[in-house]
């Protein structure tokens, strides 16, 4: 099968042609952006991790049984704030 090109292009080619580069750009625009959050995002994952490496490090000097106390307090208040944030704002989502 033949590909025949024409010998003259389309009035509206330029055009179309600015639609089209508009349209890679933007789309090379929103992958950049998306990787940039992808990294600041592993980057506050890593922040976060080496905080709670820190914290559980120091409890650990703390007479026993209250670091996890303390520990276990603070993630049930973590997964208390979450659900009401789900109820709140998104009561759709909930048990899901």
């Amino acid at each position: 099968m033949k590909i025949e090109i024409p010998a003259h292009l389309p009035e509206e080619f330029p055009r179309n042609l600015v639609h089209s580069l508009a349209l890679v750009g933007g789309a090379a625009l929103v992958g950049i952006l998306t990787a940039l959050l992808g990294v600041t995002f592993l980057n506050l994952l890593s922040q976060g991790n080496a905080l709670r490496q820190a914290l559980v490090a120091q409890l650990q000097d703390w007479p026993p049984g209250t670091g996890l106390a303390i520990l276990m307090l603070g993630t049930s208040a973590c997964a208390v704030f979450g659900a009401f944030l789900v109820r709140r704002f998104s009561p759709n989502a909930a048990g899901s």
